[in-house]
C-alpha cells in the first residue's frame, strides 16, 4: 500500500479553542465521584465504623504472624473485590486488617485465598 501525505488542514486552529468537534467544550467540571458512588462510601464508612466499634483489632494479625502488625484496624478489605462482583458496603464481605496485612494480601494474592482473605467471583456468595 502506498502511503501518502497527510491531509491538509482547511481551517487554521486558532489559540485558546479546541481542536476537536465544535461544542466540545464542557460546560461543567466533571464531578470526582458520582451521585451514587458518594452515597456507597456514605454507607461503607457507617458500616466501617459500627464493624470497628465492635472488634478494632486486625483479624489478620494470627493468620500471617510473620507481618508486623500494629494490632490495629485501619483498613477495611473486601474479600470479594467490586472487580469481581462484591459488594463494599456487605459486612460479611468486608474483613478489618492493619496497613500491613492490608499490603500483604494485595502483594500475596494465591496465599491470601488460601486463608480466605480473598475470594472468587464464582465463590458462593453466602460463603463469602
Amino acid at each position: 500500500m502506498k502511503r501518502g501525505t497527510p491531509p491538509r488542514r482547511r481551517a487554521p486552529l486558532r489559540a485558546g479553542q479546541p481542536s476537536g468537534r465544535a461544542g466540545a467544550a464542557r460546560r461543567a467540571p466533571l464531578r470526582p465521584v458520582s451521585a451514587r458512588r458518594s452515597a456507597q462510601n456514605r454507607q461503607r464508612r457507617q458500616v466501617l465504623a459500627e464493624m470497628a466499634g465492635e472488634m478494632p483489632w486486625c483479624q489478620a494479625m494470627h493468620l500471617v504472624p510473620h507481618v508486623m502488625c500494629g494490632g490495629r484496624a485501619v483498613d477495611g478489605h473486601e474479600r470479594l473485590t467490586r472487580a469481581r462482583g462484591g459488594s463494599i458496603t456487605d459486612e460479611r464481605n468486608i474483613v478489618l486488617l492493619c496497613r500491613a496485612h492490608h499490603d500483604w494480601v494485595g502483594a500475596h494474592p494465591i496465599d491470601a485465598e488460601r486463608l480466605s482473605l480473598l475470594a472468587h467471583s464464582w465463590d458462593n456468595a453466602k460463603d463469602v
